[in-house]
């Protein structure tokens, strides 16, 4: 079974969520859960790639920087020649896709801009 979290107010809230939660598991699904990990989370829960948080979801500093980085290689390959505009295109919106879930508007929105100074030059 896939990893999941579960936030409460106290740890025996958490536990009792945990008894339920297995039950359903074992009875309806006749699958089994992992041993729980039961923690503060005062700081947020760094989770594939984001950090959640009580306020939203956001993305670590090393997803934004590998973010990034594909960004700046569909650019170059665009600008090579080596790939259409469509498959640019495609490609992007593959990349925005996968972080879109995190409060990434500040960082989608350089892209962007980053991408119409593109297509002017490109013009």
């Amino acid at each position: 079974m896939d990893d999941f979290v579960v936030w409460a107010s106290s740890q025996s809230e958490l536990k009792e969520m945990f008894i339920h939660i297995n039950n359903y598991v074992i009875q309806k699904l006749r699958l089994s859960v992992k041993q729980p990990v039961f923690g503060k989370t005062a700081v947020g829960l760094p989770f594939l790639g984001f950090l959640i948080k009580e306020k939203g979801i956001y993305l670590l500093q090393k997803s934004k920087k590998r973010f990034s980085k594909r960004m700046s290689e569909i650019t170059d390959l665009l600008c090579k020649g080596s790939i259409s505009e469509a498959k640019a295109a495609e490609r992007t919106l593959s990349a925005i896709a996968a972080i879109s879930l995190a409060r990434t508007n500040r960082l989608r929105n350089k892209v962007c801009a980053k991408g119409e100074q593109l297509a002017a030059l490109t013009v």
